[in-house]
């Protein structure tokens, strides 16, 4: 799972640049996603 999270963080980067809003967000988006579907198994 971390590795698709640095995955879509490096996404996230070169779409937005590194300190954009943007990227935080798109990121935690995918983050909480994949924490609720690992959750429900």
């Amino acid at each position: 799972m971390e590795d698709l999270i640095a995955v879509i963080t490096d996404f996230a980067n070169r779409l937005y640049g590194m300190r954009s809003r943007r990227k935080k967000e798109l990121v935690d988006g995918f983050r909480k996603l994949l924490e609720e579907v690992e959750e429900s198994g």
